[in-house]
């Protein structure tokens, strides 16, 4: 069953994707808003990468500590956006239901532990996390700290696509909730496993 489900999301995925060109979508946000410039200067260049080296120290020593933090920096963006931003409220909560609404199951099954808040965090992503690391034979809890720093990825190119306009929002929406789906399709096998 979970096999023609599967297929049944992806083929629904591609029937939107394939309709949105035609979909009808008001702009929402006007065009100066849009996008915030960042000018680079050679201190700027420094400063990204200083910032750069000393991330890549800390995963390379750390790797559970260093997803967790881009993760929380990555919320603690979405939480930003989310009241900067009052015309895009909408979009950002869908944003969010959509990586972790196919996860609710899994609430019911564990007990609120440090190993659930983990899980929770990496679950958007654990789908394709999991799917490469076993092309470079790598146990799923080794690369679990690599889905909580995609997970955080997905959150901040979410609020990203959300400002460059509607029909980007949602093709970005309809790839999220599938790769979600299938992320609560691996956790629920490997939880009856």
């Amino acid at each position: 069953m979970v096999g023609q489900t599967a297929w049944g999301l992806v083929v629904a995925a591609i029937v939107v994707w394939a309709v949105l060109p035609w979909v009808p979508c008001a702009e929402e946000m006007p065009r100066t808003d849009r996008m915030l410039r960042l000018r680079f200067t050679t201190r700027t260049m420094f400063r990204v990468t200083t910032g750069i080296a000393c991330f890549l120290a800390l995963a390379m020593t750390f790797p559970r500590m260093a997803g967790g933090g881009i993760w929380a920096i990555a919320f603690c963006h979405v939480v930003w956006f989310w009241s900067r931003f009052p015309q895009s409220r909408w979009q950002t909560i869908v944003l969010l239901a959509c990586m972790w609404l196919p996860l609710a199951w899994f609430i019911a099954w564990f007990q609120a532990t440090s190993e659930f808040l983990w899980i929770s965090a990496a679950g958007p992503a654990l789908f394709p996390v999991v799917y490469v690391g076993s092309w470079f034979w790598k146990n799923p809890h080794d690369v679990m700290w690599l889905a909580v720093l995609f997970t955080g990825a997905e959150m901040t190119i979410g609020t990203w696509m959300i400002r460059l306009g509607p029909r980007l929002t949602m093709a970005y929406l309809v790839f999220l909730l599938l790769i979600s789906t299938f992320g609560s399709f691996v956790l629920y096998a490997a939880m009856r496993a």
